[in-house]
C-alpha cells in the first residue's frame, strides 16, 4: 500500500516548463519559495550539479560535459547544450570547484548540493526501529538494475528485526513498471519517492529520510548521503545490484566515444569491491549501521551552503524587481509565512496602496486564518479612521488573542453597529466565510485548554457576530462559560438543535 499520506509527505507538484538541471527535483523553485518569488524567474542553462559523485572525479568533464535534452526516441525534438555554454558549474565541494576553475571554468562555485538547502520538517516524527528500503533507481528508458524478487526475499527474511518496513520507489523506476507489482506481492507499505518534474522533490525527500530510524539499499546513489544527512542510520546490504556501462545504452551520451569511456571509467569506480574498500563500515547489516552525519555533510557539501539570496545572484535573477512587482497580499502572506513581523509592520506603515485594497487583503488574511497578519492591518487602517466589519472583527479577535484590550474594546464597540449596517447577502458572507470558522476554531481550543479566562470574552463575540445565539444559550448556567463555548461549538457544527 502506498502510505505518502500517512506520513504527511507534500504532494507531487509537476514543473510546467521545460525543465534544465539547475531545476533538476524543483532545486530552483525551493530557491525561489525560500525568496517569497511568487513565479519563478527565467531558467538558465546554469548547472548545478543536482547528484552525489561516489565515483572517484579526476577528469574536468566527469563534472563539466554537454547536456542533451528533448524527446527520447526523435532525433529532431532533441539538442545539445555545450559544456561551456552551461557555465557556471555549481558543485558540491571545493575539491571540484579546484578541478573545474583550473581547467576553463573559472566561474565554479562549491555551494554544496540542492539537497542540503532542504530544512527538516520540525512536524516529522521518526519511527523508532523503522527501516526504509530503497532499492537502487534506473532511467527512464533503462534495464532493470537489480533481481527484484531475490531482493525482496532478503528484505523479508530481515523484517522482523524492524517495527516497520516500507520501501521507497523512484518515479523513473514506476515508469519502466519496476518493483511496485512485487512490492505488492510480498505485502510491504512504500512511498513513491523522487521524480526529476517533481517540484517538491526534495521537500518530500528530506520528510521521508526524516521518518524513518534506518535505511538500507542494494546500491550507491545520492540516496545514501541524503538519508546519512538526516540523521538516518545508512547500509548496503543484501543481495547488491550490479552497476554495468550497458545501461547507458540508449542514452544520447553512449554514442560520444569520450563519454563511453568516462562511463566506463565511473563503472569501473562503483563497483562494490572498490566501494567497500573506501567505506567499509556501510557495508554491514541494516540494524547495525551507525549515524553518519559528519560524513554526509563532507560528501554532500554542506558546510559549503550560501544564503538565498546568493544563490539568486548566482543564477542572476533580478530579486529586488521580482519582490517590487508582488501584490500587497503576496507581500503580506510572504512575511507572514517568514514569521518576519517586523517587516511586515514596517511594510505595512509605508504601503501607498488603495484603502480598498488593503481591506480586501484584511478580509482575505481573515479569511486564509492568517489571524495575526490581519490584526495588524487591521490597527494600522483603523488608526488611519477606516471602518470595516472585518476591521473590527479583527481588532476583537485579534486583541483578545493578543491580550491587547485596548484594540478589543474598538473592535467591539464598533462591530454591532457595521454588523446591522450590511445588507443580508454580505452580512450571511461574513458569518460563514470569515467569523464563524475563525470563532469556531478559538471556541473548540478554549474548551480542549480548560481556559476560562479566554472563553467568557470569545461568547460574548461571538454572541455580537450571532445574535440569536442568546435564545439558544438560555438553559445554559450564567456564567458557565466553558459551557456556553461547549454548547455554541456544538450549534454550528450542527451537532445539536
Amino acid at each position: 500500500m502506498e502510505i505518502s499520506q500517512q506520513l504527511g509527505l507534500p504532494v507531487f507538484r509537476k514543473n510546467p516548463d521545460p525543465v534544465y538541471e539547475m531545476n533538476y527535483y524543483g532545486a530552483a523553485q525551493l530557491v525561489a519559495d525560500k525568496l517569497g518569488l511568487k513565479k519563478l524567474p527565467p531558467l538558465s542553462h546554469l548547472s548545478w550539479i543536482h547528484g552525489w559523485r561516489p565515483e572517484k572525479i579526476v577528469y574536468p568533464d566527469q563534472l563539466a560535459r554537454d547536456h542533451h535534452m528533448g524527446v527520447r526516441g526523435k532525433d529532431e525534438l532533441q539538442f545539445t547544450i555545450t559544456a561551456q555554454q552551461r557555465r557556471p558549474y555549481l558543485v558540491a565541494v571545493k575539491e571540484y570547484e579546484a578541478l573545474l576553475q583550473a581547467n576553463g571554468y573559472p566561474d565554479t562555485r562549491a555551494v554544496g548540493l540542492p539537497f542540503v538547502y532542504v530544512d527538516p520538517n520540525p512536524e516529522s516524527i521518526r519511527i523508532p526501529g523503522s527501516l526504509l528500503v530503497m532499492p537502487t533507481h534506473v532511467l527512464i528508458g533503462m534495464d532493470a538494475r537489480s533481481d527484484e524478487r531475490e531482493y525482496l526475499e532478503y528484505i523479508r527474511s530481515i523484517a522482523h528485526r524492524f517495527s516497520r518496513v516500507v520501501f521507497c520507489v523512484n518515479l523513473s523506476c514506476v515508469v519502466n513498471n519496476m518493483w511496485i507489482e512485487n512490492i505488492e506481492k510480498y505485502g510491504f507499505d512504500y512511498v513513491l519517492g523522487a521524480g526529476l518534474m517533481d517540484l517538491n522533490a526534495l521537500i518530500r525527500m528530506r520528510r521521508i529520510f526524516d521518518s524513518f530510524e534506518y535505511m538500507t539499499s542494494n546500491g550507491i546513489g545520492s540516496h545514501v548521503v541524503y538519508a546519512g544527512l538526516c540523521g538516518v542510520k545508512v547500509s548496503l546490504s543484501g543481495p547488491l545490484d550490479y552497476f554495468h556501462p550497458e545501461l547507458f545504452r540508449n542514452e544520447p551520451e553512449w554514442k560520444d566515444p569520450q563519454r563511453r569511456q568516462r562511463i566506463a571509467f565511473a563503472h569501473a569506480n562503483l563497483q562494490h569491491d572498490v566501494l567497500r574498500a573506501k567505506w567499509p563500515w556501510l557495508y554491514v547489516a541494516p540494524e547495525q549501521a551507525e549515524p553518519c552525519v559528519p560524513w554526509a555533510r563532507q560528501e554532500t557539501g554542506y558546510d559549503n551552503r550560501v544564503s538565498f539570496r546568493a544563490l539568486a545572484e548566482i543564477f542572476n535573477w533580478p530579486v529586488e524587481q521580482l519582490l517590487a512587482e508582488e501584490s500587497l497580499l503576496d507581500c503580506i502572506r510572504r512575511l507572514d509565512t517568514a514569521n518576519d513581523i517586523d517587516g511586515l509592520l514596517r511594510h505595512l506603515q509605508q504601503a501607498t496602496d488603495p484603502v480598498t485594497e488593503r481591506i480586501a487583503a484584511t478580509v482575505q488574511l481573515l479569511a486564509e486564518s492568517r489571524l495575526r497578519a490581519a490584526y495588524i492591518l487591521a490597527v494600522l487602517l483603523r488608526n488611519q479612521g477606516v471602518e470595516h466589519v472585518a476591521i473590527a472583527f479583527a481588532l476583537a479577535l485579534g486583541g483578545l488573542l493578543f491580550n491587547q484590550p485596548e484594540q478589543v474594546a474598538r473592535g467591539m464597540q464598533s462591530l454591532p453597529g457595521l454588523l446591522a449596517a450590511l445588507p443580508a447577502e454580505p452580512l450571511a458572507t461574513f458569518r460563514s466565510h470569515i467569523a464563524l470558522p475563525q470563532l469556531l476554531t478559538w471556541l473548540q481550543t478554549v474548551v480542549d485548554q480548560q481556559n476560562g479566562t479566554l472563553a467568557g470574552p470569545l461568547v460574548k463575540l461571538a454572541l455580537l457576530v450571532d445574535p440569536p445565539l442568546q435564545q439558544r444559550l438560555s438553559a445554559t448556567p450564567p456564567g458557565a462559560s466553558l459551557a456556553q463555548a461547549a454548547r455554541i461549538g456544538q450549534l454550528w457544527q450542527g451537532k445539536s438543535g
